[in-house]
């Protein structure tokens, strides 16, 4: 599933995994991490951290969440 992507806001990114609803996520050149609107390669990219940090952080905070209450968080 990796791969080379380009349309991050006129950036240059790398796939790097899935949502499991076939929404990708990205990191582009410039370090911030993108989602994909639908699961497609070709769709709207949008900023969902400002580092690759910053989302394993979000995520970990959602697996916390998930863990405590057996609810998933917002992500």
């Amino acid at each position: 599933m990796p791969g080379p992507l380009t349309g991050l806001n006129g950036d240059h990114g790398l796939v790097f995994g899935s949502d499991g609803g076939g929404n990708l996520f990205a990191l582009a050149a410039n370090g911030t991490v993108h989602k994909s609107r639908t699961a497609s390669w070709n769709d709207a990219f949008y900023a969902v951290a400002a580092s690759l940090c910053d989302f394993l952080e979000q995520l970990r905070d959602v697996i916390d969440q998930f863990a405590a209450t057996g609810h998933p968080g917002a992500f």
